[in-house]
């Protein structure tokens, strides 16, 4: 594997973890805020 390639894949990697993250703090914050409205 060239260094090229794997440096595309760290990016890849990176972007899936930040996209995961968010959708993880979005449904924590659901959460939160329903716990919440109770």
């Amino acid at each position: 594997m060239g260094l090229d390639e794997y440096h595309n894949l760290k990016i890849l990697r990176k972007k899936e973890c930040s996209a995961s993250a968010k959708f993880m703090s979005k449904s924590l914050n659901n959460i939160y805020n329903m716990s919440n409205s109770w």
